[in-house]
């Protein structure tokens, strides 16, 4: 399979860089010493994507203060493609939560010029980074946006995906429409909780592989912030397989 990206080079590169704290804490600033960063900078340069790095500061409770970032890459289209770049274990690869979700919206990016991103900080730790992009939208930053599409934990699964249980969301409603028979999760606390509470339509997304049962391995999201969260659990098909048939038809 020709590839959108390089998935099978960039994402092993990605969750190699390690943080000295969960990445939050380990932003420094205002010039970053977060290796996750400064390899997305240089990942974006790399690829000729132009974007703007949204810096700004977080009071803590001790008085001191952290810098939070966020990414955006602008389209001309009504929709936002998201996913968050913080992690909360700096001692694993962090791969399916949240690495692969990050390198799969800039894949859709290449793939859908016209389409907006926006890589956030510190979903792990409340959704800071989802409440400034809500800022941003309502003060007309990205135009008049219809909905945005929320990745979470997508190294695997391709096709076989599921979605929030939320039916008064237009979102999930276009991509029921989309693809029969998608099933619905109650889900824990995501990013797109802070969008929805500013009133803007999110909905996350995941895929998951299956087992021998034709079943998805629900037990994959057990995963997140554990020593089992590596790069093993990528499938770049998948990731590839994802980002053309499943997100694309969704944006457009």
């Amino acid at each position: 399979m020709s590839y959108i990206i390089p998935y099978n080079t960039i994402l092993p590169e990605f969750c190699a860089q390690r943080c000295s704290a969960p990445s939050v804490f380990g932003n420094g600033g205002p010039i970053t010493v977060n290796p996750r960063i400064i390899f997305l900078r240089r990942l974006l340069f790399d690829l000729d994507l132009e974007y703007e790095m949204d810096m700004w500061t977080l009071p803590l409770e001790s008085g001191k203060e952290v810098y939070l970032y966020n990414f955006y890459l602008k389209g001309s289209s009504n929709k936002i493609l998201m996913a968050h770049h913080d992690i909360a274990n700096p001692n694993v690869d962090n791969c399916n939560d949240n690495s692969a979700s990050v390198i799969n919206a800039i894949a859709a990016k290449i793939l859908n010029p016209d389409l907006n991103i926006a890589i956030t900080d510190c979903e792990e730790f409340g959704g800071k980074g989802a409440q400034r992009l809500s800022d941003r939208i309502h003060e007309g930053y990205f135009g008049k946006i219809e909905f945005v599409l929320n990745l979470e934990l997508t190294a695997a699964g391709g096709m076989n995906f599921f979605t929030e249980d939320i039916w008064e969301s237009k979102l999930a409603r276009k991509i029921q429409d989309l693809f029969d028979d998608t099933p619905t999760v109650q889900v824990p606390f995501h990013d797109g909780v802070i969008l929805r509470k500013n009133g803007i339509d999110c909905v996350v997304i995941n895929p998951l592989p299956l087992d021998e049962g034709g079943k998805m391995k629900m037990y994959y999201l057990n995963y997140c912030h554990s020593e089992k969260d590596t790069i093993a659990l990528a499938n770049y098909d998948d990731m590839d397989t994802f980002v053309r048939h499943v997100i694309t038809p969704i944006i457009k």
